[in-house]
Protein backbone atom coordinates (compact mmCIF):
# COMPACT_ATOMS: atom_id res chain seq x y z
CA UNK A 1 0.00 0.00 0.00
CA UNK A 2 1.31 3.51 -0.80
CA UNK A 3 2.38 5.62 2.17
CA UNK A 4 -0.16 8.25 1.23
CA UNK A 5 -2.89 5.67 1.66
CA UNK A 6 -1.95 4.81 5.28
CA UNK A 7 -4.57 6.29 7.64
CA UNK A 8 -3.29 8.60 10.33
CA UNK A 9 -2.91 7.05 13.79
CA UNK A 10 -5.74 7.32 16.20
CA UNK A 11 -5.55 9.93 18.90
CA UNK A 12 -5.07 8.34 22.31
CA UNK A 13 -8.28 9.88 23.58
CA UNK A 14 -10.30 9.00 20.52
CA UNK A 15 -12.81 6.19 21.14
CA UNK A 16 -12.19 3.09 19.16
CA UNK A 17 -15.89 2.75 18.27
CA UNK A 18 -17.97 4.89 15.97
CA UNK A 19 -18.52 8.56 16.85
CA UNK A 20 -21.50 9.30 19.13
CA UNK A 21 -24.74 10.35 17.52
CA UNK A 22 -26.19 13.81 18.06
CA UNK A 23 -28.58 13.73 21.02
CA UNK A 24 -32.21 14.15 20.18
CA UNK A 25 -34.16 17.18 21.39
CA UNK A 26 -34.85 17.22 25.09
CA UNK A 27 -38.57 17.45 24.52
CA UNK A 28 -38.53 14.24 22.53
CA UNK A 29 -36.85 11.75 24.87
CA UNK A 30 -34.11 11.70 27.44
CA UNK A 31 -30.63 11.30 26.04
CA UNK A 32 -29.10 7.89 25.90
CA UNK A 33 -26.12 7.08 27.98
CA UNK A 34 -22.99 7.37 25.91
CA UNK A 35 -21.58 4.11 24.73
CA UNK A 36 -18.66 2.79 26.64
CA UNK A 37 -15.24 3.14 25.15
CA UNK A 38 -14.02 0.26 23.06
CA UNK A 39 -17.27 -1.08 21.51
CA UNK A 40 -20.85 -0.59 20.45
CA UNK A 41 -23.66 -0.06 22.96
CA UNK A 42 -24.75 -3.24 24.77
CA UNK A 43 -27.72 -5.18 23.42
CA UNK A 44 -30.78 -5.31 25.66
CA UNK A 45 -30.97 -8.44 27.80
CA UNK A 46 -33.20 -11.12 26.24
CA UNK A 47 -36.44 -11.96 27.98
CA UNK A 48 -36.18 -15.11 30.09
CA UNK A 49 -37.34 -18.34 28.43
CA UNK A 50 -40.29 -20.08 30.10
CA UNK A 51 -39.28 -22.97 32.31
CA UNK A 52 -40.36 -26.28 30.72
CA UNK A 53 -42.54 -28.54 32.88
CA UNK A 54 -40.58 -31.01 34.93
CA UNK A 55 -40.51 -34.51 33.50
CA UNK A 56 -41.87 -37.19 35.88
CA UNK A 57 -39.11 -39.00 37.67
CA UNK A 58 -39.30 -42.75 37.02
CA UNK A 59 -39.75 -44.77 40.18
CA UNK A 60 -36.50 -46.25 41.41
CA UNK A 61 -35.97 -49.90 40.73
CA UNK A 62 -36.36 -51.94 43.91
CA UNK A 63 -33.15 -53.16 45.42
CA UNK A 64 -34.46 -56.70 45.17
CA UNK A 65 -35.34 -56.54 41.45
CA UNK A 66 -34.57 -59.94 39.97
CA UNK A 67 -31.83 -60.55 37.46
CA UNK A 68 -31.54 -63.27 34.84
CA UNK A 69 -30.19 -66.72 35.65
CA UNK A 70 -28.78 -68.76 32.78
CA UNK A 71 -26.65 -71.92 32.69
CA UNK A 72 -24.29 -71.81 29.72
CA UNK A 73 -22.56 -74.85 28.29
CA UNK A 74 -18.77 -74.75 29.06
CA UNK A 75 -18.06 -76.43 25.71
CA UNK A 76 -20.14 -74.52 23.14
CA UNK A 77 -21.81 -71.73 25.12
CA UNK A 78 -25.33 -73.00 24.43
CA UNK A 79 -28.05 -73.07 27.06
CA UNK A 80 -28.00 -76.19 29.23
CA UNK A 81 -31.19 -77.85 30.47
CA UNK A 82 -31.99 -80.28 33.23
CA UNK A 83 -32.32 -83.87 32.01
CA UNK A 84 -34.02 -86.51 34.10
CA UNK A 85 -32.36 -89.22 32.03
CA UNK A 86 -28.87 -87.82 32.65
CA UNK A 87 -29.58 -86.70 36.21
CA UNK A 88 -27.85 -83.38 35.57
CA UNK A 89 -27.52 -80.58 33.06
CA UNK A 90 -27.43 -81.46 29.36
CA UNK A 91 -26.52 -79.27 26.39
CA UNK A 92 -28.95 -79.99 23.52
CA UNK A 93 -26.49 -78.42 21.07
CA UNK A 94 -23.33 -80.46 21.65
CA UNK A 95 -24.46 -83.18 24.07
CA UNK A 96 -22.17 -82.10 26.90
CA UNK A 97 -23.31 -82.93 30.41
CA UNK A 98 -22.65 -81.41 33.78
CA UNK A 99 -23.46 -83.21 37.04
CA UNK A 100 -25.24 -81.36 39.83
CA UNK A 101 -24.08 -81.86 43.38
CA UNK A 102 -27.20 -82.33 45.46
CA UNK A 103 -27.51 -80.86 48.89
CA UNK A 104 -27.60 -83.85 51.28
CA UNK A 105 -30.00 -82.09 53.64
CA UNK A 106 -33.69 -82.55 52.97
CA UNK A 107 -35.97 -79.53 52.68
CA UNK A 108 -36.96 -78.62 56.22
CA UNK A 109 -40.53 -78.71 57.47
CA UNK A 110 -41.80 -75.32 58.67
CA UNK A 111 -44.17 -74.68 61.54
CA UNK A 112 -47.65 -74.16 60.10
CA UNK A 113 -49.35 -72.43 63.02
CA UNK A 114 -46.47 -69.94 63.46
CA UNK A 115 -46.52 -69.10 59.75
CA UNK A 116 -50.29 -68.66 59.61
CA UNK A 117 -50.28 -66.40 62.68
CA UNK A 118 -47.43 -64.24 61.33
CA UNK A 119 -48.16 -61.27 59.03
CA UNK A 120 -48.40 -62.47 55.41
CA UNK A 121 -45.73 -61.42 52.91
CA UNK A 122 -46.36 -58.01 51.38
CA UNK A 123 -48.76 -58.19 48.43
CA UNK A 124 -48.89 -61.95 48.90
CA UNK A 125 -51.76 -62.27 46.45
CA UNK A 126 -49.87 -60.47 43.67
CA UNK A 127 -47.36 -62.15 41.37
CA UNK A 128 -43.76 -61.72 42.39
CA UNK A 129 -42.53 -59.48 39.59
CA UNK A 130 -40.91 -56.18 40.60
CA UNK A 131 -40.11 -55.35 36.98
CA UNK A 132 -41.84 -58.21 35.08
CA UNK A 133 -39.08 -58.22 32.50
CA UNK A 134 -35.75 -60.00 32.15
CA UNK A 135 -32.97 -59.54 29.64
CA UNK A 136 -31.82 -62.62 27.74
CA UNK A 137 -28.08 -63.17 28.37
CA UNK A 138 -27.69 -64.66 24.89
CA UNK A 139 -29.44 -62.18 22.55
CA UNK A 140 -30.25 -59.28 24.93
CA UNK A 141 -33.93 -59.65 24.05
CA UNK A 142 -36.55 -58.47 26.53
CA UNK A 143 -38.47 -61.35 28.12
CA UNK A 144 -41.79 -60.38 29.65
CA UNK A 145 -42.86 -62.36 32.69
CA UNK A 146 -46.65 -62.45 32.81
CA UNK A 147 -48.54 -63.32 35.96
CA UNK A 148 -46.76 -65.91 38.11
CA UNK A 149 -44.23 -67.02 35.47
CA UNK A 150 -40.74 -67.39 36.97
CA UNK A 151 -38.82 -69.52 34.43
CA UNK A 152 -39.23 -69.85 30.69
CA UNK A 153 -37.38 -69.71 27.37
CA UNK A 154 -36.41 -66.57 25.49
CA UNK A 155 -39.00 -66.07 22.70
CA UNK A 156 -36.23 -64.82 20.36
CA UNK A 157 -33.51 -67.46 20.73
CA UNK A 158 -35.09 -70.20 22.94
CA UNK A 159 -32.42 -69.79 25.63
CA UNK A 160 -33.62 -71.16 29.00
CA UNK A 161 -33.78 -68.35 31.56
CA UNK A 162 -35.24 -67.85 35.00
CA UNK A 163 -35.62 -65.19 37.63
CA UNK A 164 -32.90 -64.97 40.25
CA UNK A 165 -35.47 -64.82 43.07
CA UNK A 166 -37.48 -67.95 42.26
CA UNK A 167 -36.67 -69.35 45.67
CA UNK A 168 -36.88 -66.30 47.90
CA UNK A 169 -38.95 -63.58 46.24
CA UNK A 170 -39.78 -60.92 48.85
CA UNK A 171 -43.55 -61.19 48.40
CA UNK A 172 -43.78 -64.99 48.25
CA UNK A 173 -43.53 -67.88 50.64
CA UNK A 174 -39.99 -69.21 50.09
CA UNK A 175 -39.56 -72.37 48.05
CA UNK A 176 -38.36 -75.13 50.36
CA UNK A 177 -37.50 -77.76 47.78
CA UNK A 178 -38.01 -79.25 44.36
CA UNK A 179 -38.66 -82.75 43.05
CA UNK A 180 -36.49 -82.95 39.90
CA UNK A 181 -37.73 -84.51 36.69
CA UNK A 182 -37.03 -88.24 36.66
CA UNK A 183 -37.85 -88.77 32.96
CA UNK A 184 -36.86 -86.66 29.97
CA UNK A 185 -39.02 -85.15 27.26
CA UNK A 186 -38.47 -88.00 24.79
CA UNK A 187 -39.68 -90.56 27.34
CA UNK A 188 -42.67 -88.40 28.21
CA UNK A 189 -43.62 -88.06 24.53
CA UNK A 190 -43.50 -91.82 24.13
CA UNK A 191 -45.84 -92.23 27.12
CA UNK A 192 -48.26 -89.66 25.69
CA UNK A 193 -48.26 -91.37 22.30
CA UNK A 194 -49.17 -94.65 23.97
CA UNK A 195 -51.94 -92.96 25.93
CA UNK A 196 -53.39 -91.26 22.85
CA UNK A 197 -53.20 -94.43 20.73
CA UNK A 198 -55.51 -96.13 23.25
CA UNK A 199 -58.13 -93.41 22.85
CA UNK A 200 -60.03 -95.21 20.09
CA UNK A 201 -62.71 -92.58 19.63
CA UNK A 202 -60.34 -89.60 19.51
CA UNK A 203 -60.21 -87.77 16.16
CA UNK A 204 -57.21 -88.57 13.98
CA UNK A 205 -56.26 -84.90 13.88
CA UNK A 206 -55.96 -84.89 17.68
CA UNK A 207 -53.44 -87.72 17.49
CA UNK A 208 -51.14 -85.52 15.40
CA UNK A 209 -50.32 -83.47 18.44
CA UNK A 210 -46.63 -83.30 17.51
CA UNK A 211 -47.52 -80.79 14.79
CA UNK A 212 -50.60 -79.17 16.36
CA UNK A 213 -49.79 -78.85 20.06
CA UNK A 214 -47.17 -77.66 22.53
CA UNK A 215 -45.36 -80.02 24.86
CA UNK A 216 -43.36 -78.53 27.72
CA UNK A 217 -41.78 -79.53 31.02
CA UNK A 218 -43.39 -77.49 33.79
CA UNK A 219 -42.70 -77.08 37.50
CA UNK A 220 -45.89 -76.43 39.44
CA UNK A 221 -46.13 -75.00 42.98
CA UNK A 222 -47.50 -77.25 45.72
CA UNK A 223 -47.90 -76.94 49.46
CA UNK A 224 -47.54 -80.19 51.41
CA UNK A 225 -48.85 -80.61 54.95
CA UNK A 226 -48.03 -82.91 57.87
CA UNK A 227 -50.02 -83.42 61.03
CA UNK A 228 -50.50 -85.76 63.98
CA UNK A 229 -54.19 -86.09 64.91
CA UNK A 230 -56.00 -87.64 67.86
CA UNK A 231 -59.79 -88.00 67.54
CA UNK A 232 -62.30 -88.93 70.23
CA UNK A 233 -65.69 -90.08 69.05
CA UNK A 234 -69.01 -91.50 70.13
CA UNK A 235 -71.38 -93.32 67.83
CA UNK A 236 -73.26 -96.50 67.03
CA UNK A 237 -72.33 -99.70 65.28
CA UNK A 238 -75.06 -101.29 63.19
CA UNK A 239 -75.08 -105.06 62.64
CA UNK A 240 -77.35 -106.37 59.91
CA UNK A 241 -79.41 -109.55 60.53
CA UNK A 242 -81.97 -111.49 58.52
CA UNK A 243 -85.00 -113.43 59.66
CA UNK A 244 -87.86 -115.33 58.12
CA UNK A 245 -91.34 -114.06 58.86
CA UNK A 246 -94.82 -115.07 57.83
CA UNK A 247 -96.05 -118.44 56.68
CA UNK A 248 -97.29 -120.06 53.55
CA UNK A 249 -97.44 -117.77 50.57
CA UNK A 250 -96.72 -114.81 52.83
CA UNK A 251 -93.46 -116.25 54.15
CA UNK A 252 -90.46 -114.09 53.29
CA UNK A 253 -87.07 -112.98 54.55
CA UNK A 254 -86.56 -109.53 55.94
CA UNK A 255 -83.41 -107.62 56.91
CA UNK A 256 -83.06 -105.55 60.04
CA UNK A 257 -80.23 -103.73 61.84
CA UNK A 258 -79.33 -103.85 65.52
CA UNK A 259 -77.52 -100.75 66.77
CA UNK A 260 -74.94 -100.77 69.57
CA UNK A 261 -73.50 -97.71 71.31
CA UNK A 262 -69.75 -97.30 70.92
CA UNK A 263 -67.01 -94.79 71.63
CA UNK A 264 -63.27 -94.68 71.09
CA UNK A 265 -60.12 -92.83 70.07
CA UNK A 266 -58.22 -92.99 66.80
CA UNK A 267 -54.81 -91.56 65.95
CA UNK A 268 -54.21 -90.71 62.30
CA UNK A 269 -50.83 -89.34 61.14
CA UNK A 270 -50.54 -87.38 57.88
CA UNK A 271 -47.39 -86.94 55.85
CA UNK A 272 -47.03 -84.69 52.80
CA UNK A 273 -50.66 -84.13 51.90
CA UNK A 274 -50.00 -82.32 48.61
CA UNK A 275 -52.26 -79.51 47.42
CA UNK A 276 -51.68 -77.81 44.07
CA UNK A 277 -51.35 -74.04 44.38
CA UNK A 278 -52.23 -73.16 40.79
CA UNK A 279 -55.61 -72.36 39.25
CA UNK A 280 -54.64 -72.89 35.62
CA UNK A 281 -54.95 -76.70 35.61
CA UNK A 282 -57.83 -79.06 36.31
CA UNK A 283 -57.55 -80.12 39.98
CA UNK A 284 -59.33 -83.43 39.33
CA UNK A 285 -56.84 -84.34 36.60
CA UNK A 286 -53.99 -83.29 38.84
CA UNK A 287 -55.30 -85.52 41.62
CA UNK A 288 -55.17 -88.48 39.23
CA UNK A 289 -51.40 -88.04 38.96
CA UNK A 290 -50.93 -88.77 42.67
CA UNK A 291 -49.10 -89.96 44.60
CA UNK A 292 -46.32 -87.45 44.07
CA UNK A 293 -42.91 -88.71 45.22
CA UNK A 294 -42.42 -85.84 47.66
CA UNK A 295 -39.98 -87.99 49.62
CA UNK A 296 -37.55 -87.36 46.74
CA UNK A 297 -37.64 -83.58 47.24
CA UNK A 298 -34.22 -81.93 47.39
CA UNK A 299 -33.10 -78.50 48.47
CA UNK A 300 -33.81 -75.95 45.76
CA UNK A 301 -31.20 -75.19 43.11
CA UNK A 302 -31.77 -73.15 39.99
CA UNK A 303 -30.20 -75.85 37.82
CA UNK A 304 -33.25 -78.07 38.28
CA UNK A 305 -35.44 -75.47 36.56
CA UNK A 306 -33.14 -75.02 33.54
CA UNK A 307 -35.14 -75.59 30.36
CA UNK A 308 -38.51 -75.87 32.11
CA UNK A 309 -41.39 -73.47 32.59
CA UNK A 310 -41.96 -72.56 36.22
CA UNK A 311 -44.70 -70.60 37.95
CA UNK A 312 -45.23 -69.28 41.42
CA UNK A 313 -48.44 -70.01 43.30
CA UNK A 314 -51.89 -68.57 42.63
CA UNK A 315 -53.43 -69.96 45.84
CA UNK A 316 -51.67 -68.88 49.00
CA UNK A 317 -50.88 -70.95 52.07
CA UNK A 318 -54.21 -70.46 53.95
CA UNK A 319 -56.21 -71.45 50.85
CA UNK A 320 -54.20 -74.62 50.31
CA UNK A 321 -54.30 -75.49 54.00
CA UNK A 322 -58.09 -75.26 53.92
CA UNK A 323 -58.18 -77.86 51.13
CA UNK A 324 -55.70 -80.10 52.93
CA UNK A 325 -57.63 -79.85 56.20
CA UNK A 326 -60.83 -80.93 54.44
CA UNK A 327 -59.09 -83.94 52.88
CA UNK A 328 -57.56 -84.95 56.21
CA UNK A 329 -60.89 -84.55 58.01
CA UNK A 330 -62.55 -86.84 55.47
CA UNK A 331 -59.86 -89.48 56.00
CA UNK A 332 -60.20 -89.19 59.79
CA UNK A 333 -63.93 -89.86 59.47
CA UNK A 334 -63.24 -92.94 57.36
CA UNK A 335 -60.81 -94.22 60.00
CA UNK A 336 -63.42 -93.64 62.72
CA UNK A 337 -65.99 -95.66 60.76
CA UNK A 338 -63.48 -98.46 60.39
CA UNK A 339 -62.84 -98.35 64.12
CA UNK A 340 -66.56 -98.49 64.87
CA UNK A 341 -66.90 -101.55 62.65
CA UNK A 342 -70.10 -103.39 61.89
CA UNK A 343 -72.14 -103.15 58.73
CA UNK A 344 -73.27 -99.56 59.25
CA UNK A 345 -71.93 -96.71 61.35
CA UNK A 346 -73.36 -93.62 62.97
CA UNK A 347 -71.02 -90.89 64.24
CA UNK A 348 -72.63 -88.67 66.88
CA UNK A 349 -69.56 -86.76 68.09
CA UNK A 350 -66.09 -86.37 66.62
CA UNK A 351 -63.48 -84.14 68.31
CA UNK A 352 -60.04 -83.96 66.71
CA UNK A 353 -56.89 -82.48 68.23
CA UNK A 354 -54.24 -81.37 65.71
CA UNK A 355 -50.57 -81.56 66.69
CA UNK A 356 -47.15 -81.02 65.05
CA UNK A 357 -48.58 -79.32 61.97
CA UNK A 358 -45.89 -78.45 59.45
CA UNK A 359 -45.73 -77.60 55.76
CA UNK A 360 -43.37 -77.25 52.81
CA UNK A 361 -43.52 -75.22 49.61
CA UNK A 362 -42.37 -77.55 46.82
CA UNK A 363 -42.05 -77.40 43.03
CA UNK A 364 -43.25 -80.65 41.43
CA UNK A 365 -42.47 -81.75 37.83
CA UNK A 366 -45.07 -82.17 35.11
CA UNK A 367 -45.03 -82.54 31.34
CA UNK A 368 -47.94 -80.63 29.87
CA UNK A 369 -49.33 -81.23 26.39
CA UNK A 370 -51.81 -78.65 25.10
CA UNK A 371 -53.56 -79.43 21.81
CA UNK A 372 -55.85 -76.90 20.14
CA UNK A 373 -58.69 -78.80 18.47
CA UNK A 374 -61.57 -76.85 16.91
CA UNK A 375 -60.33 -73.74 18.77
CA UNK A 376 -60.60 -75.48 22.13
CA UNK A 377 -57.59 -76.45 24.28
CA UNK A 378 -57.20 -80.02 25.48
CA UNK A 379 -54.61 -80.76 28.16
CA UNK A 380 -52.74 -84.01 28.79
CA UNK A 381 -50.62 -84.32 31.95
CA UNK A 382 -47.62 -86.56 32.59
CA UNK A 383 -46.18 -86.99 36.08
CA UNK A 384 -42.54 -85.97 35.59
CA UNK A 385 -41.26 -88.72 37.90
CA UNK A 386 -43.65 -91.68 37.73
CA UNK A 387 -44.78 -91.22 34.10
CA UNK A 388 -48.48 -91.45 35.01
CA UNK A 389 -50.59 -89.98 32.17
CA UNK A 390 -54.05 -88.41 32.45
CA UNK A 391 -55.83 -85.78 30.47
CA UNK A 392 -58.60 -84.59 28.22
CA UNK A 393 -59.38 -85.67 24.70
CA UNK A 394 -62.12 -84.85 22.18
CA UNK A 395 -64.46 -87.47 20.73
CA UNK A 396 -64.94 -88.18 17.05
CA UNK A 397 -68.67 -88.54 16.49
CA UNK A 398 -67.95 -90.03 13.08
CA UNK A 399 -66.02 -92.86 14.71
CA UNK A 400 -68.70 -93.32 17.35
CA UNK A 401 -71.42 -93.41 14.71
CA UNK A 402 -69.51 -95.90 12.56
CA UNK A 403 -68.83 -98.06 15.60
CA UNK A 404 -72.51 -97.96 16.56
CA UNK A 405 -73.53 -98.93 13.02
CA UNK A 406 -71.00 -101.74 12.99
CA UNK A 407 -72.31 -103.00 16.31
CA UNK A 408 -75.90 -102.81 15.04
CA UNK A 409 -74.93 -104.78 11.91
CA UNK A 410 -73.20 -107.44 14.00
CA UNK A 411 -76.26 -107.74 16.25
CA UNK A 412 -78.60 -107.89 13.25
CA UNK A 413 -76.51 -110.60 11.54
CA UNK A 414 -76.32 -112.58 14.76
CA UNK A 415 -80.07 -112.41 15.25
CA UNK A 416 -80.67 -113.41 11.61
CA UNK A 417 -78.41 -116.44 11.99
CA UNK A 418 -80.09 -117.38 15.25
CA UNK A 419 -83.59 -117.20 13.75
CA UNK A 420 -82.37 -119.10 10.66
CA UNK A 421 -81.04 -121.91 12.84
CA UNK A 422 -84.28 -122.06 14.86
CA UNK A 423 -86.39 -122.27 11.70
CA UNK A 424 -84.29 -125.13 10.32
CA UNK A 425 -84.73 -127.21 13.45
Amino acid sequence: MAPADVPPPLHPNTPSGPPPMDPPPLDHQPPLDPPPLGGPPPMPAPSPMPTPPAMPTPPPMPASAPSTVHFGCPSCGGGMVWSGRVGGLLCPSCGSTKPIERDPTKPAERDLEATLSAPPPATATEPSAPDRELVCPNCNGAIGLVGTLTATRCPFCATPVQRSDVRDAPDRQPVDGVVPFGIDQAQAKSLVEGWISERWFAPNAFKKYSSTGSFNPVYLPFFTFDAQTVSDYTGERGVTHTRTVGSGENQHTETYTVWHYTEGTVEVPFDDVAVGATTSLDPQRMAQLEPWPTQDAVTFKGEYLAGAVSRSYDLDLPDCYGQARQRMTTEIEQCVRQDIGGDQQRIHRLDTAWHQQTFRHLLLPLFLLVVMFHQKPFQVYVNGVTGEVHGQRPYSWIKITLASLAAAIVIAVSLALWFSQRSNQ
